[in-house]
């Protein structure tokens, strides 16, 4: 009778051991990073460049869009350069343990003007700060549609607006 127990409790044991056991062998599939959207990431020591996209309408004046991390105890001057012209360079400060949005949710819009770039194509944009040797990028050249539309250069992106509940409606025939 004791050994009948043994015997079940090691079979139960061995069934869920071998139903189970992939789990523990396998990883985690939400601790895998990816890109979640259209851009390119780059990472250098503590600062990461998230989801850099290039928006423009004619290939010739362009807005990087994404978002600049730092998780550094000190902050760090990014300098963003297009195509390896030195004349198409833009520096934005990221202040230590912060994320900073470029052109999107009242973000800092970063214009480059004269850019020999075709939509659908891709731009070389080197990201460099500091003493950490540069990354480049291949940046995706999208058209301000759908998800980008105003976030071209010289447009700033619309907030959402919510409803004012205190607000009045004017009555008909006022002015």
């Amino acid at each position: 009778m004791i050994a009948r127990r043994a015997a079940t409790l090691l079979l139960a044991g061995a069934l869920v051991v071998g139903v189970s056991g992939c789990t523990f062998f396998a990883p985690q599939a939400t601790r895998i990073q990816y890109a979640p959207s259209d851009g390119t990431q780059a990472t250098l020591g503590s600062v990461k460049a998230l989801n850099v996209i290039a928006v423009t309408e004619d290939g010739e004046d362009i807005s990087l869009i994404g978002t600049l991390t730092n998780t550094g105890s000190t902050s760090a001057e990014v300098s963003l350069q297009v195509d390896g012209d030195k004349e198409l360079t833009e520096k934005v400060v990221v202040p230590a343990y912060s994320t900073v949005s470029l052109g999107i949710n009242d973000g800092e819009q970063l214009v480059f003007r004269g850019v020999d770039a075709a939509l659908g194509g891709l731009i070389d944009v080197y990201i460099q700060w500091g003493s950490e040797e540069g990354v480049p990028m291949r940046v995706p050249v999208l058209p301000p549609e759908f998800e980008y539309t105003g976030l071209e250069p010289g447009m700033k992106p619309t907030p959402s607006l919510t409803p004012d509940p205190m607000a009045t409606l004017p009555v008909e025939g006022e002015d």
